[in-house]
Order: structure tokens, then sequence, then C-alpha cells
């Protein structure tokens, strides 16, 4: 007697639940997304979650021949009625919508969200791609943009304002290691006595490592704000909390420009950049600058033999601390750690 195959929940039902999670977006935000589920429900929401690649396929290339919907007479239309416009193949080309780059990430953001609450094991949009305006390339902040973040950064009062940007500046963490972040994750060698943050749950092998804390944010106090934590996460703030503040408070009071000056956008991810740019600059090799970014190491010999982890949390700590740039406080502040 054979086993019944599994039957999944459908779209419809799942968007539903998905959309009752988007309470921390914002009117523009939510709608954006609406926009873009509407396609997929129009086209297998009666349909269990798990479509294939091919459905995914053919997902994208709707969204590809939708028209523009602020030019008329599409701007007049409703959304079914330009869903099917773009399914028969009617819309020309110079009235088609010029990037699907914010519906792939709608549709990514979904099925991740299936994911994580173990509906599905793999999504069919993991391979599935796009390049921004800048052609897919980030640029790197130089020291007197990060300098200009941190000035403001060190007076702010709220601990997330405070401390995401200075922890970044000096570790280089992707928003998602630093949201995930709790206070046992904040722990000190028995060995070197060197405090360091033990990043886990990565998206890679490669990205769980132990990361050592700069002097700079010790002397700050950070040992300190930790020290006043519940147990649980460090930072409670949404998933798109460090994008917005970013481009709707950190850009402009900071005067940070769009692009870098040799290329590349800049984001809240350009602090990755600059922090590698900096720690290779200090002297870290490949192998080291992986253990403390979580990058894989190059391909070949080096990636089967490396194992980054055998380095001194001391050695790496000592990378770290010469990144150039420092806070301007008034007052030197010593920690009490403990």
């Amino acid at each position: 007697m054979h086993e019944e195959p599994e039957v999944l929940p459908l779209i419809n039902d799942m968007l539903a639940q998905w959309q009752a999670s988007w309470e921390d977006l914002s009117d523009k935000e939510v709608k954006g997304r609406i926009r873009y589920t509407d396609i997929l429900v129009h086209l297998f929401g009666k349909q269990p979650v798990n479509i294939t690649a091919k459905e995914a396929d053919k997902l994208m290339k709707t969204v590809d021949a939708m028209p523009k919907s602020n030019i008329n007479p599409y701007s007049k239309w409703t959304q079914t009625q330009r869903i099917d416009a773009a399914l028969d193949g009617s819309i020309p080309k110079e009235d088609r919508v010029t990037s699907s780059k914010h519906a792939l990430k709608v549709y990514q953001g979904f099925y991740k969200w299936l994911k994580r609450e173990h509906i599905i094991d793999e999504s069919p949009f993991n391979q599935m791609r796009y390049e921004n305006k800048q052609g897919g390339k980030r640029g790197a902040f130089n020291i007197a943009q990060v300098q200009r973040i941190l000035d403001f950064s060190v007076k702010c009062e709220d601990p997330a304002k405070k401390w995401v940007p200075l922890l970044m500046a000096y570790s280089g963490m992707r928003n998602g290691e630093i949201q995930r972040l709790t206070k046992s994750d904040v722990r000190c060698c028995q060995v070197t006595k060197v405090w360091y943050i033990r990043i886990t749950d990565s998206k890679t092998i490669a990205s769980s490592r132990e990361v050592p804390i700069a002097q700079a944010l010790l002397d700050l106090g950070f040992l300190s704000f930790i020290n006043t934590l519940d147990e649980g996460r460090i930072f409670t703030v949404s998933d798109k909390w460090l994008t917005r503040y970013y481009s709707g408070v950190l850009k402009r009071v900071c005067d940070l420009p769009s692009v870098a000056l040799r290329g590349g956008a800049l984001s809240v991810y350009s602090f990755r950049h600059t922090v590698t740019s900096l720690i290779r600059s200090a002297g870290a090799n490949i192998a080291m600058t992986s253990a403390i970014m979580g990058h894989s190491t190059e391909g070949g010999i080096q990636a089967h033999y490396t194992h980054t982890e055998l380095f001194s949390l001391q050695e790496l700590k000592d990378i770290v601390d010469a990144i150039p740039y420092r806070p301007k406080v008034s007052d030197n502040l010593q920690e009490v750690g403990s």
C-alpha cells in the first residue's frame, strides 16, 4: 500500500496569510506587493504553492509583458485587463514595464516566507536573478562617508540607530545577520580574552563565523549596552527597517550620494565592500578576509584545505582594529564589560 502524496495549501490561501504579516510595511510597499501578487493569483492562485520552475518562468515573462500603469490607455484599465493583455502579448514593447526587479523580489520573498514556515522545501525562484540600474555592481563607501555615518550614529539614543551602523562599519555584517543577533551571541574567548560575535544560522557554511568586536566599539560601551538587555534578540526591528532608515535618514543627514565615485550603487550593503577593502589593505589575506566577512574562499586546493576557524581571534582582531575611521565623541567612554 503506497502513501498518498502530501497535498500542499493553495497559493491564494498562503498569500492571505503572508499578507497578514505585512504590518510593518508602508501603504506604498503594500500596494507594490499586491500589484505583483495579483499576477501570481491570476495565473496560479488556485494551484498548490509548489509551482514548477517552468511556471515561475511563465510568471516572470508575464510580468515583463505588463504595460506601464501610469500611461494611457493602461492607467484606466483594471489590473485584470492589464494581465490579460500581457498574456496575449498585445502590449507594444515600448509600452511595457522596464524592469521586473521588484516583482521578482516579491515572489522570492513570498517563497522564502513559505520555506521559513516549513510549507515548502525549495523555491522555484532560487536561480532567478535581476540586474539593477548599475548593472548589478555595488559600490563602497569612502572613509569620509563612513566617518559622517559614525559621527551621526554615535549621538543617537535609539539603540538600533546607534549600534547597527557602528557594527556594520567595523564588521561588514549583512543586514540579516545583525537582525538575528541575540545577547548570547556576544561572547568572550576564554583563551585569547577577545570579545567576539558568533554568527550562525546564516546563508552558507562559510557565513557562520566568529567576528572580533573592534576596540572602537568596546571603547564606546558596546558591552555595557549588551549587559542592559534581556535574553533574546539584540535589535527588535523589522526586515525592512534598515533599508528604510538608510534611504530615509542616513543618506540625507550624512549627505551620501546614490553612486560611488568609481561606480556602483551605494546602500547599506556598501559597508561590506568598504570593510573588505580596508581589512585587505591592512594585510588580511583571502582566507583571513573570509574568516571575518563570511565569504567563501577561492576554489580548488585553497578552498579544500583552508580552515578559517583556525585563525586566532586576536590575530583577526588586530586586522579589524586597523580599520582607520573612529567615531568622534565628546567623552572617551570606557568599557565596563562583564
